[in-house]
């Protein structure tokens, strides 16, 4: 009976031993994703209870927050999905406040079901990297806010464990070390440098407002290959009002392509501009032949504040043939009038702005 006894106690400070090991180390909750990760690509983050040296018990019910870091260089595709841990027969609950940098998950299985013992994923969330990201950003996922439950629901401890994720660009074959842009006026300047190039087919000039897409609006073309110090400039003429964003599109002779930084200029014209521009093309053909041949010229002008403005064409003699526009113009914005010589005889001619106390004047040829 002694030896009954003996065993019995031995067991119970067995069990003793096991709960204690429970109680000091729970079994951890933890985010997981390969690393590194390239930019512009998309990854999934796997969120984990247990592993195989520490196994969840009886686990029916859980939450917590998914917090991730640097969210200007990292967004959430799509919406988080179960995992199958707990079983495809669960209640799921994701929200994704994306601009915060915080997933929030609520898991459990029904009711009258039992718990779930062991390891394994019960969601997933997938990222994506912006192409813009700096080489070398960390990306670092934490979990908080954790609350687990058994089917009675007491409550069982997790260890939530943190994961970092490095974004490695692959190497760049141009290294731009400076790339800045400068307002003059109606026209912006763009200036860039290089320190090494290699195969380098050359640099689309690409611009948006914020209420448009990235466009081509130019191209530089580069120096092939070269590790000498390499400087290039680009200008963006008659641009009205407003904030426009540049970017370059770097490409190399295999057709491979790079993004720089984004960088921005605010054109703002003086109230007192008052700009008539000369014609194009001078002169000009009204048969639409000869060395010219094009019987239609383009007259430009813009102001510096909102106000009327008429602009005619007149003869030699001081006849008014045509009226381009007559009516309230837009401060900053760019007008191209075209002034359709066909009916009208070869010779000079004159065209005037006039919004009241100002006047403009130039003269314009006319040839067959």
């Amino acid at each position: 009976m002694q030896k009954f006894y003996d065993i019995l106690r031995a067991m119970m400070a067995l069990v003793l031993m096991i709960g204690f090991a429970h109680a000091q180390n729970p079994a951890p909750i933890l985010p997981t994703a390969s690393s590194p990760q390239l930019a512009g690509g998309e990854f999934e983050v796997e969120v984990k209870v247990g592993n195989s040296a520490n196994a969840v018990a009886n686990l029916f019910g859980l939450s917590f927050e998914l917090n991730y870091t640097n969210t200007n260089f990292v967004d959430v595709v799509g919406t988080p999905v179960a995992g199958d841990f707990l079983g495809n027969d669960i209640i799921f609950f994701p929200n994704v406040e994306d601009a915060n940098g915080k997933v929030s998950i609520g898991v459990s299985r029904k009711a009258g079901q039992g718990g779930v013992n062991g390891n394994g994923t019960v969601a997933k969330v997938k990222f994506k990297t912006l192409a813009a990201i700096p080489h070398g950003t960390q990306l670092q996922f934490i979990i908080m806010n954790v609350a687990a439950n058994d089917p009675s629901g007491g409550s069982i401890a997790l260890t939530p464990l943190p994961l970092t994720i490095t974004v490695n660009n692959p190497p760049l074959p141009v290294e731009l070390v400076d790339f800045r842009v400068q307002a003059n006026g109606s026209e912006v300047t763009l200036s860039w440098r290089t320190a090494t190039e290699t195969d380098n087919y050359g640099f689309e000039v690409q611009r948006k407002t914020a209420a448009s897409e990235f466009q081509k609006i130019g191209f530089v073309a580069g120096n092939g290959t070269s590790d000498k110090l390499r400087s290039y400039r680009f200008t963006d003429r008659q641009l009205a009002n407003g904030a426009y964003f540049y970017r370059l599109k770097q490409i190399d002779r295999n057709g491979a392509f790079s993004y720089s930084a984004i960088v921005e200029a605010v054109m703002s014209l003086a109230p007192e501009t008052f700009a008539l521009r000369q014609n194009h093309p001078n002169p000009f053909s009204p048969l639409g032949r000869g060395t010219f041949g094009n019987p239609v010229t383009t007259i430009e002008f813009v102001l510096g504040q909102t106000q009327n403005a008429r602009l005619t064409v007149h003869d030699v003699l001081g006849n008014e043939v045509a009226v381009l526009f007559n009516g309230q113009a837009e401060a900053g914005k760019f007008y191209r009038l075209a002034f359709d010589a066909a009916k009208h005889a070869s010779g000079v001619y004159f065209y005037r702005l006039q919004n009241g106390a100002q006047t403009q004047v130039r003269k314009m040829l006319l040839t067959r």
